[in-house]
Formats: structure tokens, C-alpha cells, sequence
């Protein structure tokens, strides 16, 4: 749950007139009700407007330090929700600004009226909820925006398992399904710590698709042999950004159609962008402008949607000849959801590996979380805190090269970019079927010029059975 400055107050201007039209209206009790929850948004929203921090920082906040405003020590928050809950007030509020703004876009001569405003009495509400969980299954933030409107509280949930309880309890059986669950450790671990293993099985299918039509190798070092170490204190190098991109720009021309390359975030992938636009001397071409010869090039932009992208991307892997190269981001709008089959995904590059970053409050807590639960386990906290990190990571990693292969028919090649990949640690995080495509000989310690001959005899089988 995250809510802004902005949105606290736009959501006490909507109560206070609905509390102004119906006043006569609303028995006693709820006046009281309506008059409590108008105290709770001004006690968060004086705190999120005092905050004397510089713009981006972020900390950790006791729900107490929310609830410090007037009159709001007052209140019951199990009987306010219950209220909310059963009188559904936030649908009440929302319906009515609704209606009224409506009325004024009618008035309007030209019918262009006033945006009609998005609602969010029933989001904050959510955030009021959460404020009545125990402190030891949650943590809640503050950041600091640009603009002070933007400045936001969020609530983060560390402990799920309480949550499942009553289900697990109650029910014959519990199901959990998904597309790409793995690594599925945590699922024991966060969600039923409390139930013994071998209560639990687990199931993992195959894909529908023959090892032969998928292409898996790490990539761990360069054509000029440069190692690839994608970690965060090496990942700015110069000299590794520069190496990535003639790697990719070697291997470009062996890829037909659509090409995806999904980069840890959004700012590395700017970051190496504009390194790879950058001319080595006048006399010569940037990696870009080089790359742009072998292929139409997109890129996934954060302040944009994704639709213009995606059928601009999609029209030059289907109308152009040398095809497209689509440079997007890890746990990005387009990572999940969106499906590169046959042409438009017949190779899906990973640029290093996802790790959160370990100096952000949020992340802080999540590991401190998880190495005090390790230890009340007899477990070795790092060891704990390694297994979670990792299996963040590389859950984001599955999700987005599963992108590639969607139906039996369907082949690509998937290319790891960072010598971790070639890791036993790492690999066995991958899912089954994408570890079967390994193979003998595309693990560890393969070199640049192996990958690139067996990616184009690949490619060249591919062809053959086509014609």
C-alpha cells in the first residue's frame, strides 16, 4: 500500500464535501465517523508535509509518528474500519464527487469539463487497515518526492504467513499456482513456516517445447575476452558497458526477426545507452548508430506506456528485413504480462542480474526481517538473507525469459550476460526447462566465439526446418 501527499488531500477535499452535502443527513454516529476519518488523513498528511529531509530520501516511521494529530489518539481503529467496512463510505464518496463532477462536464459548453477525478478514498483506506496490523508483521516508509505532493508513506508487508493461516487451517487443501513461481523456496519458508515439509508438495512441469528449440548459454565474457561482472561496484565500467554492446552488435546479425535485451533498471540501461551513443573519435560511427544498421532499435521508457513501444517494435519485426532490437527493463511494464512469441522474441538477452539494492530502507528491513527469522530457526542469518536475495533476483530473470516461448511450435535462444550465470548457485534457480537447454558445454567457462557458432548453427536448424 502506497499513498502520496497529494492524494491524502485530494481525498479530505472529497469527504469534506460530502460531509458538507449530507451533513443534516447522517445520523450523529456516523457524523463522528466521518469527522475521525477526516482526522486521520490530516494527522498522516501533516506528517508527510513536515517532513525537513532533502528530496529522494527515505527512512522507516512507527504508525505512531502517523497518528500523532489531534484527537486522533482518540480513536478506535477497529471500530473505524469495521464502520468503513459496513457503511462502504469511501464507494458513498467517490459516487457522489463522481456524479458531481459529471454534472459540471454537462454544464460545460464545449463538454470538455474538468478531468473527473480518480478515486481514492478506497486506496487510503487500505493503508488504514494495514495501520491495525501487529508492528512485527509489517514495516511502513517515507519518501521524499521531487515535488512535496509526491512525497509518499508505504506499507510493506514482511510476514504473510499469518495471513494463510486461517486458510490452511480451514481447508482440506491449499493450492498455489502459477506461471513462473521459481525458485519456490520461499513459498515454504515466508508462507507456511509453521507447517512441517513434508506436508508440502511441490509441482514443476516441463515446457511444451523440445530442448532442441531453445537456445540457453551465459555469456561470461566478451569477444576481446573481457570478463562480464555486472555486480554493482564493477557494472559502471567503462570498459564492461563498452564490451556489452559490441558483443550484442556482433551477435546481432545472427538473430532473425525480434530481438529483447532486459536490463536490471531502468536508469543502467540510460546509463549504457548513452555510453553506447557516445562516438569513440569524429571519424567513427557510435555502437548505436552501428547497431541501428543491423536492426531497428526501441527502447521501454519508463515515463511512457508501453503500447506505443510494443506495436512500433512489433511492426519493425514484422515489415522490415534485418527485424528489431527492443532494450527494456527487469520487473518493467514490459517483463511481465507481454508475450514475445515466434518472431517477435527469437532472442532474449539478460543483461546481469536484478538484485535489489541492499542500502534502501525498504530492502533493509526485508533482510533484517528475514536473518532475525533465521535465527530464531537455528538457521545462519547471511546464509538466509543470500537465499532470499537470490531468489528475488532470478524470479524476476524467469519471468521475463519465459516471455520468449509461449506454445510448442515456439523456439528461441536466451543469452545470460554476466559470469554469475554460469554459476552452479544460479543455474539451479533457473526453471527446469530452461536448465535442460543448457546441455553439456553451455555452462560455465564457455567461450564468446563457442557461443556465437552455436547460435548461429541453431538458428541455421531453425531455418532449415522452416523451409
Amino acid at each position: 500500500v502506497e499513498v502520496s501527499l497529494q492524494q491524502l488531500q485530494l481525498a479530505r477535499a472529497q469527504l469534506t464535501a460530502y460531509l458538507q452535502r449530507f451533513r443534516n443527513r447522517l445520523k450523529g454516529k456516523n457524523r463522528v465517523y466521518v469527522t475521525q476519518v477526516v482526522r486521520l488523513l490530516d494527522s498522516i498528511a501533516s506528517f508527510l508535509s513536515t517532513l525537513d529531509i532533502k528530496k529522494g530520501s527515505e527512512g522507516t516511521v512507527q504508525a505512531t509518528e502517523l497518528l500523532k494529530g489531534k484527537g486522533v489518539d482518540q480513536i478506535n481503529l477497529y471500530k473505524l474500519m469495521h464502520y468503513l467496512q459496513e457503511s462502504k463510505l469511501a464507494r458513498k464518496v467517490e459516487g457522489y464527487v463522481s456524479l458531481e463532477q459529471q454534472k459540471q462536464q454537462n454544464i460545460n459548453a464545449a463538454g470538455a469539463g474538468k478531468e473527473v477525478t480518480v478515486p481514492v478514498l478506497t486506496h487510503i483506506t487500505n493503508l488504514f487497515m494495514v495501520l491495525t496490523n501487529p508492528a512485527r508483521e509489517g514495516r511502513l516508509f517515507y519518501t521524499v518526492g521531487a515535488d512535496k505532493a509526491e512525497t509518499k508513506v508505504k506499507y510493506m508487508l514482511l510476514d504473510p504467513s499469518e495471513h494463510f493461516r486461517e486458510i490452511v487451517e480451514e481447508a482440506r487443501a491449499v493450492i498455489l499456482a502459477g506461471g513462473t513461481m521459481s525458485p519456490m523456496s520461499d513459498y515454504l519458508t515466508r508462507l507456511f513456516p509453521y507447517l512441517d515439509n513434508n506436508r508440502i508438495t511441490t509441482l514443476s512441469c516441463g515446457h511444451v517445447i523440445p530442448t532442441t528449440n531453445l537456445f540457453v548459454s551465459p555469456i561470461i565474457s566478451s569477444h576481446n575476452n573481457t570478463d562480464f561482472n555486472f555486480t554493482f561496484p564493477s557494472r559502471n565500467s567503462p570498459s564492461t558497458i563498452t564490451a556489452s554492446g559490441e558483443s550484442i552488435l556482433q551477435l546481432l546479425p545472427s538473430i532473425p526477426n525480434g530481438c529483447v535485451a532486459f536490463f536490471p533498471s531502468y536508469s543502467y540501461m540510460d546509463q549504457v545507452i548513452t555510453s553506447w551513443q557516445k562516438s569513440p573519435s569524429p571519424s567513427q560511427p557510435s555502437l548505436w548508430t552501428r547497431m541501428q544498421k543491423q536492426k531497428t532499435l526501441f527502447k521501454e521508457s519508463q515515463a511512457t506506456g508501453t503500447e506505443d513501444v510494443l506495436t512500433s517494435y512489433t511492426s519493425a519485426v514484422n515489415m522490415t528485413q534485418n527485424g528489431a532490437f527492443l532494450l527494456a527493463v527487469l520487473n518493467g511494464r514490459l517483463s511481465e504480462g507481454i508475450n514475445f512469441s515466434d518472431h517477435l522474441g527469437r532472442c532474449v538477452m539478460v543483461v546481469g542480474l536484478p538484485y535489489a539494492n541492499p542500502n534502501t530502507a525498504e530492502q533493509k528491513a526485508k533482510i533484517a526481517y528475514i536473518e532475525e527469522k533465521a535465527v530464531a530457526s537455528g538457521q545462519v542469518a547471511a546464509t538466509a538473507a543470500k537465499e532470499f536475495a537470490d531468489n528475488n533476483c532470478m524470479r524476476s530473470v524467469n519471468q521475463a525469459i519465459g516471455r520468449a516461448v509461449r506454445h510448442k511450435g515456439d523456439w528461441s535462444a536466451i543469452l545470460l550476460f554476466d559470469a554469475r550465470y554460469a554459476q552452479k548457485r544460479i543455474q539451479e534457480k533457473l526453471p527446469g526447462w530452461i536448465r535442460a537447454s543448457l546441455g553439456d558445454g553451455m555452462g560455465a567457462g564457455r567461450k564468446f566465439k563457442d557461443v556465437e557458432v552455436g547460435l548461429k548453427a541453431f538458428y541455421a536448424s531453425k531455418k532449415a526446418e522452416e523451409t
